[in-house]
């Protein structure tokens, strides 16, 4: 085996806006640059640690410089933001260190919502009742993702109730089961008080 000499540094480190789910744990990506000076690919290892808690991620060093996806510690809402996390890349026997921002994002959630743009242009005489009904289809959306969050995929509330409301908008005068919105038949909606 060829004794093969180390040149690699760390470039920059970058906080994301965004988490992903590694080994079944939620993360927060981080951005490093690393230039590697050697002419070989080597392997390395990233240890990242915010909030009391060490994320390792492999890496294959590529020649040259390059920017890497490495994992950092969710560490909302248990622990406030580090600005100089400790980070360490280590590649055989040497350990290289620098600092990393970490936590000053939160984890977000994406809803697929129902589209009601057409309502303003095609449905409503009323621009309040149609912004009232936007409002109120949207809070019941929500609330059904919410309730069937942890719920398996497919017909689960999550997605079963929530297409049952947008198809129950285009059903003339008949009241969506699952929201109780009045529904639009193409004429102005009416609304009893």
């Amino acid at each position: 085996m060829k004794n093969i000499m180390i040149d690699i540094s760390i470039i920059q480190t970058v906080e994301t806006l965004f988490f992903g789910h590694m080994d079944g744990v939620l993360r927060q990506w981080i951005y490093v640059t690393i230039e590697n000076a050697s002419a070989e690919a080597t392997t390395a290892v990233t240890v990242i640690r915010a909030g009391g808690e060490p994320v390792s991620t492999i890496l294959e060093l590529a020649p040259g410089t390059h920017e890497y996806r490495v994992y950092a510690p969710v560490l909302w809402p248990e622990h406030p933001p580090e600005q100089a996390a400790a980070l360490w890349l280590q590649v055989r026997d040497k350990t290289i260190e620098a600092g990393v921002p970490v936590g000053h994002h939160r984890p977000w959630t994406v809803y697929l919502l129902a589209d009601v743009c057409t309502d303003c242009t095609w449905v409503y005489a009323d621009f309040e009742a149609m912004t009232k009904d936007d409002a109120d289809l949207t809070r019941v959306e929500l609330n059904l993702a919410e309730a069937a969050r942890d719920g398996p995929p497919g017909n689960s509330p999550r997605s079963t109730s929530i297409i049952s409301c947008w198809k129950g908008m285009y059903r003339p005068n008949i009241p969506c089961s699952t929201c109780r919105l009045p529904i639009c038949c193409g004429k102005p909606v009416t609304r009893s008080t």
